[in-house]
């Protein structure tokens, strides 16, 4: 696959025990740690490829300096690998672009799939969705049955369905030992962490007041379009503000920002987006609430799930937003019964 992997994904989705089960032969170096981070840094290129000549680097994004060390460990030698895990989009892959463009690969990871979440342990296998199938242009016949009830694993799938309603599609929540009650502090833990690590990381905010804020407007409005005049009114920030906010919650992997469909390629950027959280449990958590989703909050889930299946099957498909067309339809309407009006009238 490469000598140097980039691994990113919002915290606590597995990143870490993915890359300690795929490479169990590498070294794992915590770059969390203040002190064995400052020795990592002293290190020479000599010295990493003789202690280090294959390592997994997780938390990489606290150092970014570690990823030029990398760099000339590549360069000089064509022995050494690499695993650079990272939480975030923004300062690890900033880097990357600049000293590892041409020698990585980079993969990220989202919350479980519905197919996923089907599955009994890492053995066994992820069937395809109907979705997968279509897009990649598989025979799907054998999915359409005459009805969903009829599918022989209907029972199964309802019940991770009414769960992944429920607590979103982190892994470390489908534990069988947990219950309701600890899978829902689990999430408020997880909003909490959220602010305190990944959004200091980013931003190196001092008041978070005004993100928090923002983020529990964003929760009430995910899933339909997104003004950002208004927003930063109800926010009490500037507009600048709004859309460098919600970039953080994109690149730290909170939230989907969709652009509306035009024709016209450039009319996409300049229509109002859509903000679709991509787990409904961690939307729940934002809001405070529990139960079933509201029409919004299910159109996020449904999109955000589409979203995680074509990124981990990697699909080159571009997702955008439709805007409701009841109301255009409802002028149009109008607008024909009146020129329908008009002409009776006139003969």
């Amino acid at each position: 696959m490469g000598r140097i992997i980039v691994l990113t994904g919002a915290r606590q989705i597995g990143k870490t025990v993915c890359a300690k089960q795929c490479f169990d032969d590498y070294a794992y170096l915590s770059i969390e740690d203040p002190i064995k981070r400052s020795s990592f840094l002293k290190l020479s290129t000599e010295q990493w490829e003789t202690h280090y000549p294959k390592a997994i680097l997780d938390e990489v994004q606290k150092e970014p300096q570690l990823i030029e060390s990398i760099k000339s460990v590549y360069d000089q030698y064509s022995n050494p690998r690499y695993a650079l895990l990272s939480s975030s989009q923004f300062l690890l892959l900033h880097k990357v672009r600049e000293s590892l463009a041409g020698r990585c690969v980079i993969l990220e990871m989202f919350p479980l799939t519905l197919p996923e979440m089907l599955t009994e342990n890492e053995h066994d296998p992820v069937l395809t969705s109907f979705l997968i199938d279509f897009l990649n242009n598989k025979s799907t016949s054998n999915k359409l049955l005459p009805s969903f009830i009829l599918d022989g694993h209907y029972a199964q799938k309802i019940t991770t369905y009414h769960f992944y309603q429920t607590f979103g599609g982190y892994p470390f929540l489908t534990h069988s030992e947990l219950n309701d009650d600890e899978r829902y502090i689990w999430l408020s833990n997880y909003v909490k962490t959220y602010l305190e690590r990944d959004i200091r990381d980013l931003a190196n905010f001092r008041d978070l007041e005004s993100f928090i804020k923002l983020q529990n407007y964003l929760a009430n409005l995910s899933g339909k379009i997104v003004n950002y005049s208004s927003v930063a009114k109800e926010a009490g920030i500037s507009v600048p503000t709004v859309k460098r906010y919600i970039q953080y919650m994109e690149i730290s992997y909170q939230t989907i920002t969709l652009n509306a469909w035009s024709k016209n390629p450039l009319k996409r950027l300049i229509k109002s987006p859509k903000i679709h959280f991509v787990d409904y449990g961690v939307l729940q958590a934002i809001l405070q609430k529990k139960g079933l989703p509201s029409g919004n909050e299910f159109e996020s889930m449904i999109v955000s799930e589409i979203y995680k299946q074509i990124k981990t099957y990697q699909l080159p498909v571009k997702a955008l937003a439709f805007k409701n067309q009841r109301k255009r339809n409802r002028l149009t309407i109008g607008k024909r019964r009146w020129i329908y009006r008009n002409r009776n009238q006139e003969r």
